[in-house]
């Protein structure tokens, strides 16, 4: 039997984190969570996950900095990092790919994008059997 997959979800609203905590779990995964980018990289150094949803307008530290902090770190860099946002315009998306970021989705997201969009981050991500 496979290992439920672990996906962190940074995100400063506490309604984000559980929808988006929700979905996953319905779609079969463990989730662990943090309201803020100091508390996702707290976590990071406790946890092993297989993908980070993470949220770009935050307090303090937003999105972008804490991807560039992960990618930049190679105990981190091979976990993807899904960035998930009210955003939608070219110049973040750009400013997202250029960062590291494996994939950048528009909020509202939807049960079938979120889970179809980790999943082949994670494909994308494992290593060749």
């Amino acid at each position: 039997m496979q290992e439920k997959r672990t996906i962190l979800i940074i995100d400063d609203d506490e309604a984000n984190l559980a929808l988006l905590g929700a979905m996953l779990e319905i779609g079969g995964y463990a989730t662990l969570k943090a309201g803020d980018g100091a508390k996702g990289l707290s976590i990071l150094e406790t946890y092993a996950v297989d993908s980070i949803l993470l949220d770009v307008m935050m307090p303090g530290m937003d999105g972008f900095q804490v991807c560039r902090i992960i990618k930049t770190n190679p105990a981190l860099n091979h976990i993807p990092v899904i960035l998930v946002t009210a955003l939608f315009d070219a110049a973040s998306r750009q400013k997202a790919s250029a960062i590291g970021a494996d994939a950048f989705l528009s909020k509202p997201v939807g049960y079938d994008t979120l889970t179809r969009q980790v999943e082949a981050c994670i494909l994308q991500a494992s290593p060749a059997a």
